[in-house]
């Protein structure tokens, strides 16, 4: 911490620390005086209103926790964003010349490094902050719903002036009224409302997403395909400039997945919420459905200090976090499962904290914290990995109950120390995972990442296919060579053709209306791959993307729904006999892979420990020496991201 924050923090601590949940108005104009060595304009917005006045009241709630406001912005990025942060004459973005703001808008959020800090107080813009208040309190003001709420709401929900650590521009909170709300009739429905306003947001959101690195409002606005984040900071923006109370949500990391989830929640007068995760949501949480959720956060402006963070602040790491003081649990608003969770924390672990931690590509990632109390150290509201009816997950195939959890605290290097084994936490179990080194045993391993339902039901839209060969081009004399009676499996398989007869033109049909397919391949009786001319029924001639099912990449596909008897095939020279035929579903390419490399780990005690680097010859890889028990990760060397720990139980991968 600079000095400048240091002093701004234990000040605001102490006011903490003394039960005082909102300051004295001489408090606040201590902060203002500090921060104003920084920059003037902050006591130029204090200064601006009438004592006693709502305005005046709004001020101090932003001046007060505006010492711990940021924005992240990589580090190319930097100039240009101190050149724009605008005010009420100048819409940020917009001032740059030319070329130098088209280079900044080319560069997609998560191609940049967000490394660099700007704190608000050293930056904010008097005129700026002003108008924003004003801007906030004209909307609400207009509301039919404001007599429902209370202050505290219009301040945490309406009132700021930023969501989460986009680029400042303050502009957004007039903009996004002009964008997204107007013409909208309240007509007292604030439901009905938000839900119009969610669907004008609209916005793409790649599935492969990982990153939490928000943008500024321009260019969210410019670029229509985002992350999860920036679609939440826009709907949040949205809601507020419409004078609907929101807050920005997220879930840290999933409990079966390496990434989070950012989502965007209406707060009712009633503190209930209604939460919006895409384009055309109803807020009716559907989308939890296919996930575990181990924890749910709300992002706040007010500080939220804890005397557990503050009173080890100097003494313990505390990761990025919980160390901002700006997130509340709110995983029990949620309609999730969640219960206590008990773990015996060694005498010798002499931290004061304890986390609990997931799972994720980045290494064992906190989600929760707790006081340590050793044998009776208790963590609260840990989600179990079903919905709150105690319905189970549509997570996938083999696919345990429950989460999948490591306690730990950190060394003072900053690294992981796990204080108990590994546990799973689910509706009506919790019990560890303890191997049992002195037995080993032999495991089959088919793929690195469970088999999700969405990758389920590509593969059984193949069940019904015929695999066909003619001599006529019109198929007229088709001869049925195979029919898919099962599900296939997720990689390309061979189909062997028990027939002497040879055809000119062969074709893989669908008699319904789901066609999907990732790749096809022809093979003559001495196993070489045939070359032709691709051919397909009408419907898709003049559709480029069905040489998608001939380029090699398991990961690219041709799907189209709504076409019956559908069929894509080759046509020879002459007619040629057919020894196999090789299909591959649309798939995650996360079965084994013939020819990748792959390394197996089991978890032991304090590190995975590595079981050997093997190349795959066939569609599974065998391990022997594996201790019994233990919880595995399996790593493709070659290729690709997405992997999940297991346990190997009854000849099966059972996914966590």
């Amino acid at each position: 911490m600079d000095k400048l924050f240091t002093k701004v923090f234990l000040l605001t601590a102490f006011c903490f620390t003394i039960c005082l949940v909102f300051y004295s108005k001489a408090q606040v104009k201590e902060i203002v005086d500090v921060l104003s060595v920084e920059n003037n304009d902050i006591a130029q917005i204090y200064n601006h209103y009438p004592k006693g006045t709502p305005e005046y009241n709004a001020c101090c709630f932003l001046l007060q926790n505006i010492a711990y406001k940021y924005s992240l912005v990589a580090p190319e990025c930097v100039q240009p964003y101190l050149e724009v942060k605008d005010s009420v004459f100048n819409n940020a973005i917009k001032c740059l010349p030319a070329f130098k703001r088209d280079s900044l808008l080319a560069k997609r959020g998560n191609d940049l490094t967000p490394s660099i800090v700007i704190r608000d107080y050293q930056i904010i813009n008097g005129d700026s902050i002003i108008k924003s208040i004003k801007a906030s309190f004209e909307i609400w003001r207009q509301t039919p719903w404001a007599n429902k709420y209370d202050e505290t709401h219009f301040f945490e929900y309406v009132l700021p002036y930023r969501i989460m650590t986009e680029p400042l521009e303050y502009y957004w909170k007039w903009d996004c009224f002009r964008v997204y709300d107007h013409g909208i009739k309240y007509n007292n429905d604030i439901i009905r409302a938000a839900r119009i306003i969610n669907d004008r947001v609209g916005l793409i959101v790649p599935e492969d997403d990982e990153s939490n690195f928000v943008n500024s409002y321009s260019f969210i606005l410019k670029n229509k395909i985002q992350t999860c984040a920036e679609r939440a900071v826009m709907a949040t923006m949205a809601m507020r400039a419409g004078g609907i109370p929101a807050a920005f949500e997220f879930i840290p990391v999933w409990g079966n997945r390496s990434s989070g989830h950012y989502q965007c929640s209406v707060i009712l007068p009633d503190d209930s919420i209604i939460t919006f995760h895409y384009i055309i949501d109803v807020g009716t949480n559907v989308f939890l459905k296919n996930n575990k959720v181990p924890k749910v956060y709300r992002r706040m402006f007010s500080t939220q200090y804890d005397s557990l963070l503050i009173k080890n602040i100097d003494k313990e790491y505390i990761p990025p976090l919980f160390s901002n003081f700006d997130i509340m649990d709110v995983t029990d608003k949620y309609p999730i499962g969640s219960s206590e969770l008990n773990v015996k924390v060694p005498e010798t672990e002499k931290n004061n904290i304890v986390y609990l931690s997931v799972f994720s590509s980045s290494g064992w990632t906190p989600v929760a914290y707790t006081e340590n109390n050793g044998e009776n150290t208790k963590f609260y509201k840990i989600g179990t990995g079903n919905l709150k009816n105690n319905d189970k997950m549509e997570v996938g195939e083999n696919v345990g109950d429950g989460i999948l959890y490591l306690p730990i605290t950190y060394d003072i290097n900053r690294k992981i120390r796990a204080v108990n084994n590994p546990m799973i936490h689910g509706v009506s179990v919790t019990y560890a995972i303890i191997m049992d080194s002195t037995i080993r045993e032999n495991v089959i391993l088919t793929r690195k990442y469970p088999k999700t339902n969405r990758i389920l039901s590509f593969a059984r839209e193949m069940r019904g296919g015929i695999i066909e060969g003619a001599n006529n081009e019109d198929f007229s004399d088709a001869v049925t060579l195979y029919y898919i009676s099962y599900t296939p499996l997720s990689h390309l398989q061979k189909i062997h053709i028990n027939s002497d007869k040879e055809y000119r033109y062969l074709r893989y049909r669908k008699q319904n209306e789901n066609f999907s397919l990732s790749e096809i391949r022809f093979a003559n009786k001495n196993g070489d791959y045939m070359s032709g001319e691709l051919i397909s029924c009408k419907e898709f001639r003049d559709n480029p993307n069905i040489n998608l099912v001939i380029d090699g990449n398991p990961l690219t596909y041709f799907s189209e729904t709504k076409v019956r008897n559908a069929w894509i095939g080759i046509k020879f020279e002459r007619p040629t006999s057919i020894g196999t035929i090789e299909i591959c579903p649309r798939t995650d390419d996360n079965d084994i892979s013939i020819g990748d490399q792959y390394e197996l780990f089991f978890w032991n005690k304090q590190q995975w420990q590595s079981l050997g680097v093997k190349i795959a010859s066939d569609y599974n890889l065998s391990y022997n020496n594996v201790p019994k028990g233990a919880l595995l990760w399996l790593r493709d060397i070659t290729k690709g991201k997405e992997e999940r720990p297991f346990t190997y139980e009854n000849g099966l991968q059972i996914w966590w």
